[in-house]
Formats: structure tokens, sequence, C-alpha cells
């Protein structure tokens, strides 16, 4: 396997500005997610890397080689698409050898290849059916078969689950960590599923309007996001953002809005925001029942088995908790909430405040 850098990428498609100024770094061995809204450029990226487009800016190098300008075979990646891009005149067997026939192998090392690859993804009693024949989840397996076989330095998987159903998505994932962990492969996954990035990567590249807007574990981008953007694309429900301001009050320090009122004196880094716009953000988990500096009228409740999803109206600011099931409370009722500890994030013009 190898390591894949990139540095100060970019793609512009006529006037318009697909990616501007992208690097970042995967590691050998490294499972990377980009992650990021319809648009904001990660299969572009994905494409640049793989040779199907070629950058105006900017390098790709992997190992230390400079692949920009290289054809898809020459650089020694393989993709593994959202449509599957299964030939359907072709059994599984065939579908899995074609790069390999074409590549002049001889028939021998083919069957090995293709037999391994077979076993390790459990389709290896499918070898002879037509991709007509084989359910999604299968369907899908034959393309990573596919690449798998080729044994490149880089695998690139674009979308590759979005056309399951989110019971298949979800057992394909396990299905993909075990088959990263058996492999040690270098991966550039793309996705607009956070679940997916968070569960899958090792590393988070997210994207936003072409430009990357944080790179870090799944752990350090939840805990810590760079700007608003990051703070609220990653969590579901999503972190509650409130506008406010930062005011002194004796040797207090205090954060205000209509209605709400929260010491941040413990916040030294706040100390020189006095008078200023920030915004807050609190995680839905953050928000725990009893007696606290917030509250507010239940609007809805949306219990969900596993945990309740409490929507608040908080004089102006409406409110989302997430809470255990055993919580006892009825629409229309006041409930009043004290917040975790580093439970709330402050923002100033969409940067973080440290």
């Amino acid at each position: 396997m190898a390591e894949l850098q990139i540095e100060n990428l970019g793609k512009s498609f006529g006037a318009e500005i697909v990616v501007e100024d992208v690097s970042f770094t995967v590691r050998d061995g490294e499972f990377c997610i980009l992650l990021g809204p319809s648009g904001c450029g990660k299969s572009t990226i994905l494409r640049l890397i793989s040779g199907l487009e070629q950058q105006d800016r900017g390098s790709i190098s992997i190992n230390g080689r400079e692949v920009s300008g290289l054809t898809p075979k020459e650089r020694d990646v393989a993709m593994v698409f959202q449509s599957y891009a299964l030939y359907p005149h072709m059994n599984v067997y065939d579908n899995m050898a074609f790069s390999l026939k074409m590549s002049r192998i001889n028939k021998a090392e083919i069957d090995k290849k293709v037999l391994e690859s077979a076993k390790l993804l459990e389709i290896d009693q499918l070898l002879q059916r037509k991709p007509k024949e084989l359910s999604g989840g299968q369907r899908q397996r034959v393309a990573i078969g596919r690449a798998i076989v080729r044994n490149p330095q880089v695998f690139l998987f674009d979308e590759p689950l979005s056309n399951l159903d989110a019971k298949l998505r979800n057992s394909m994932r396990v299905e993909l960590l075990g088959l990263h962990s058996k492999l040690k492969s270098t991966v550039v996954y793309v996705t607009h599923d956070q679940v997916e990035a968070m569960t899958l990567g090792q590393k988070i590249v997210l994207l936003h309007d072409g430009r990357v807007q944080q790179t870090g574990t799944p752990a350090e981008i939840y805990n810590r996001p760079a700007n608003l953007f990051a703070a609220t694309f990653i969590g579901s429900p999503q972190m509650n953002i409130i506008n406010g301001r930062i005011e002194r009050e004796g040797n207090n320090l205090l954060f205000r809005t209509p209605g709400i009122s929260l010491d941040v004196t413990a916040r030294k880094s706040l100390q020189s925001y006095v008078g200023m716009e920030v915004t807050a953000g609190i995680r839905p988990e953050s928000l725990l029942p009893g007696e606290g500096p917030l509250s507010g009228r239940i609007e809805l409740i949306e219990n969900l088995g596993a945990e309740i999803i409490l929507h608040v109206r908080c004089d102006t600011i409406k409110l989302v908790a997430r809470l255990v099931p055993d919580f006892e409370k009825n629409e229309e009722d006041v409930v009043s909430f004290r917040i975790a500890a580093k439970g709330v994030h402050f923002f100033h013009k969409s940067k973080r405040i440290q």
C-alpha cells in the first residue's frame, strides 16, 4: 500500500471553482473519509486522484511519486463506484477477472486472485452468476472484489453504499471495517453520510464549497469543531445554535441573549470578547434535565425507543435535547436543563473560540 499526499489541489469547470486549495495526507494503511454535503467537491477530488479528471492546480503524490498527468492505470489505484458498474453480460468471475485479463496475467494467477478475493468477501459461491441474479449487497461485494484483485496502492470509494437500504448499509459498514482490518489498505472514501464517516473513518476531511473546513479524527471534529459549519454538519440531532453577547457583571463573565444567561467566567478565552456578539453551540446530549440555567416548555417529544428527542421552546430560542428513554414529562410541561461540563462551544464570526 502507499501514502497519498494532496497539496493545494484546485479544479474549475469553466468559471465555476469546484475544488480550491485542498491539501491533506492519507497515511499508509489509513481509512480516510471525504465528507461533506452534495456539491462540496468531494467526488471531484476522488476523480482527480484516480486520473479520471485532471487538476488545474496543485499536486497528487502516491508513495512520494507525483502522479498528475498519469493515466488511471499508471497510478495503480482502484475505484469502486456508487453504481457498481458491473458488466451485465459477464458472470461474477469474469467481472472480477476482467482487469487482470486486460493486463495479460496468466490464468492460474487470475484464478488464484479471484478465488482469494471472493472467499474474503464471502461470494465464492456466486462466481457463475450474472449481476441480475444478485442482490444489491452482493453486487457491491463484486464491485469491491474487482478492485481487490488488482492489489492497488490506493482504494477509492465513491459513495458505494448509497444505493443500499438502511439495514444493508449498516451491515456493509461493518464488513468494510473488517475488510480494511484484514487488508491494511490505504482507502479514500467519499460520503455525505456522517454516520458512515464517524463509523468508518480513521481520518475525516470535512469539505464545504470546495474547501477543507477541518481535518481530524471523528472524535476531534465532533468534540472540537473548527467552525460553525463543522459544528452543525456533524452530529444528529444538529447542535443547538444560540446567538448572544459576552458581558461582564462584576467579577463574572456572562453569555446573554433574551431569556438566557450563562455564567462563562471559567472560560478565560472569552474575556477578550466582552461586548462582542458570539455564537454558543450546545450538543443535544449535553442538555441534562435538572436545575440549571436553561428552561422552557416542551413542544414535541420524539420517543425513539433507545432515546428520547425533546424539542423545547426557551423564550425565543428552540432547543433540542437527547435524553435517556426513562424521561417522564409530557408536551406543554416546563423542563429545566443544566449543561454538561465542556458541553458548550463558542464561535466568533463562525470560527471557534479556543
